[in-house]
């Protein structure tokens, strides 16, 4: 499983995933701080810190990811594609 995984490093402000958009990634927050946010009448909004995951359903189920994720922070991720 963590041979299949890529690292990947993002920059403040930078988007990680968009909300409506196809999911083809399991993302795993190595170091960095990211927040999450949601369309109107949906409650997501958050932070994810070290050790958090999202984008489980796009991966096992090819679902569209249900919220926007931004680093708010320099940010090391790892993702695992659902091929």
């Amino acid at each position: 499983l963590v041979r299949a995984c890529q690292r990947i490093q993002h920059d403040a402000n930078d988007e990680i995933v968009r909300q409506n958009t196809r999911g083809e990634y399991l993302f795993i927050v190595q170091e960095g701080k990211l927040e999450s946010h949601c369309e109107k009448n949906q409650n997501c909004k958050g932070v994810l810190d070290k050790g958090e995951i999202f984008g489980e359903l796009s991966l096992l189920y090819g679902q569209e990811y249900a919220m926007t994720v931004i680093a708010t922070e320099k940010a090391v991720l790892w993702r695992l594609e659902q091929n």
